[in-house]
């Protein structure tokens, strides 16, 4: 019975030793980078306990899963009263602990309604568990294809809603460009990481692959592999150049998303979509010199929206 309790204490002793070590080390991670990346200004945030998650999130049971993605899990959970949504990444895949901080450092940093807001972090595991505001209302890239879901859950959205997302997610890509001390790069930007919360306001989510440097296609409902089955007589051709190519012929209609052509609630569609359309080569420009900034974008989506709103 002794040699039980002993063995017990012992393997209580290393899990404590665990947790106070992966404690010192994520701190000290989180705090360099932080300093590093915003020049020692930050917003505070909340610590939770590995049991606190667990608890939050009745032991990260399959039901409580939000979404999965190739390297993390989001999950649904309730803590100190509120509905919380819990990043969990997956330890065997390699380069998740930079991805972990990244998130941390950058997401810390942001006071922008387009963001999900970061409320803590757990730093008792290997790699630290974050907690963020309830995230619960699907993707863009889930609402541009509703057309091929079943049963899709939420409304299509309309070349006003398109326009309003794309205007407030160039407020937020031009924030992190203009708005830090050392420019913000997003580094993965896609549909599937601009969410959306209970008021159906855009948000991008996932700093996994951000960096911080010096100072110094929301359009047709396609996704780019799509491309490839769409031209199999010409082999693969980019998303970029495919648009382009219907643009210069006048054909633009033909690869609008259908759900936009049917819309008759916005007037002047037809110059709205050719501005918009342009307004994405100019992004796309060969030249970084001839490329608009993020501010001007953003100022010119707004133009677009307010038109047709």
């Amino acid at each position: 019975m002794s040699s039980i309790l002993r063995k017990f204490k012992l393997r209580e002793q290393t899990q404590s030793t665990d947790k106070a070590t992966f404690v010192i080390r994520n701190g000290e991670s989180v705090l360099k980078e932080l300093i590093r990346a915003s020049n020692g200004k930050y917003n505070p945030y909340c610590t939770f306990s590995a049991k606190e998650l667990e608890i939050a999130t009745n032991n990260y049971d399959s039901e409580k899963v939000i979404m999965k993605r190739s390297f993390y899990t989001l999950y649904k959970g309730f803590c100190q009263e509120r509905l919380i949504s819990v990043m969990k990444f997956d330890a065997s895949k390699p380069r998740m602990y930079d991805c972990c901080i990244n998130n941390i450092v950058y997401a810390s940093q942001m006071i922008h309604r387009c963001f999900f807001k970061l409320i803590g972090c757990c730093l008792e595991t290997q790699i630290p568990i974050l907690v963020f505001e309830y995230i619960n209302c699907g993707s863009l890239a889930d609402r541009i294809r509703i057309q091929h879901n079943p049963q899709p859950q939420h409304e299509p959205l309309l070349l006003t809603h398109r326009l309003k997302i794309a205007k407030d997610i160039a407020n937020a890509i031009a924030y992190l460009h203009v708005g830090f001390p050392r420019p913000v790069i997003f580094r993965d930007f896609k549909l599937s990481n601009i969410l959306f919360n209970e008021e159906n306001v855009a948000k991008l989510f996932d700093f996994s692959f951000s960096i911080s440097i010096p100072e110094g296609e929301l359009l047709t409902g396609l996704r780019a592999f799509d491309l490839a089955r769409l031209n199999e007589d010409d082999g693969y051709v980019a998303l970029r150049d495919h648009v382009k190519k219907y643009f210069e012929e006048d054909r633009l209609n033909e690869i609008i998303d259908p759900l936009i052509m049917g819309d008759r609630s916005c007037s002047g569609k037809e110059q709205q979509l050719q501005a918009y359309a342009h307004l994405i080569f100019e992004c796309v420009n060969e030249s970084p010199v001839d490329r608009p900034t993020m501010v001007d974008v953003a100022k010119k989506l707004k133009q677009m929206y307010r038109s047709c709103a």
